[in-house]
């Protein structure tokens, strides 16, 4: 037996600006919606969005690094959407970086610094 993948829960207060980030804006798709659930997808990488107005929606940002085999690609594709650079993290301002881990990176923040999805290529040699 073995774990094939993660797909984290995150928690908000209201689906429509994390189905705008996630679908309109990172190109996700929507396996299945119902009343206060949306699940998404874009190749293998999965999330489940869903309501909670109580505790969970309320706790600090996650996290979730997304690994790829083309960082420039993801890039590119993001900066079109977002060239005034609202939703690409500020810490990447010239698109993906080395970092000292010997991985190329870059990151993108939502709503408030709600969510961070950081995008991850391994250097291979």
């Amino acid at each position: 037996m073995k774990f094939n993948s993660v797909t984290p829960g995150i928690f908000y207060t209201d689906l429509n600006p994390a189905k705008a980030f996630f679908v309109d804006f990172m190109g996700f798709n929507i396996l299945h919606e119902e009343p206060g659930l949306c699940v998404v997808q874009r190749d293998g990488v999965k999330f489940h969005l869903a309501i909670d107005e109580a505790e969970y929606a309320k706790n600090p940002a996650p996290l979730f690094r997304i690994e790829t085999d083309d960082i420039q690609a993801i890039w590119q594709e993001l900066l079109a959407k977002d060239p005034d650079k609202k939703i690409l993290h500020p810490r990447f301002p010239n698109g993906p970086e080395l970092r000292p881990w010997n991985a190329w990176e870059f990151a993108v923040g939502h709503g408030e610094d709600r969510v961070c999805l950081v995008f991850q290529q391994w250097v291979t040699e």
